[in-house]
């Protein structure tokens, strides 16, 4: 059997399965549209949420992104674990999500849709990516105080007794 890879290649790209373009560094917003669960390259439990550029985005040059897409690795290595954690929190994923089912939790994120910005690294050799604020959920805000409940209506006052017909008597009731 003979394989015709570049057609195979060609057909993925046009399905949408293309390879990923990385983010230049600016301000975006998207959507998470995929995410795993595994182990680093050193043995550490590691989550990636690959970002997708929401339609419309404009890179800081004036290119248009839309589309563009971008991992964020959350790796649970000693020296990074607590901004794993932080990141997680913000995420929604908790850590008895994480004990329960590591690699459910992390689909739990999929479809939330964020504004994020994307830097270079301190050497310059690749890009980070940080959450912004959650745009889908409006329990990401502060909440807000519950207002009182409204008074309750006053009740119906009596009818006014009918005015009496003045008799003329000053004692008359």
């Amino acid at each position: 059997m003979s394989f015709d890879f570049e057609s195979i290649f060609d057909s993925a790209v046009d399905e949408g399965f293309g390879p990923s373009e990385d983010l230049t560094p600016g301000k975006y917003r998207g959507s998470i549209v995929s995410a795993n669960f595994g182990e680093s390259q050193a043995g550490d439990p590691k989550a990636g949420f690959l970002f997708k550029a929401a339609e419309g985005s404009v890179s800081a040059d004036g290119d248009d992104v839309s589309g563009d897409t971008i991992w964020l690795n959350l790796t649970f290595s000693e020296k990074a674990q607590a901004f794993a954690a932080r990141d997680m929190k913000k995420l929604g994923i908790t850590g008895a999500m994480l004990n329960a089912d590591s690699s459910a939790a992390v689909q739990t994120a999929v479809g939330q849709q964020w504004s994020f910005e994307v830097k270079l690294s301190k050497d310059g050799k690749w890009t980070n990516l940080y959450l912004g604020k959650r745009q889908d959920d409006p329990g990401s805000a502060q909440p807000k105080p519950t207002p009182a409940p409204a008074p309750a209506p006053a009740p119906a006052a009596e009818a006014a007794p009918e005015p009496a017909v003045e008799s003329g008597d000053p004692w008359d009731i």
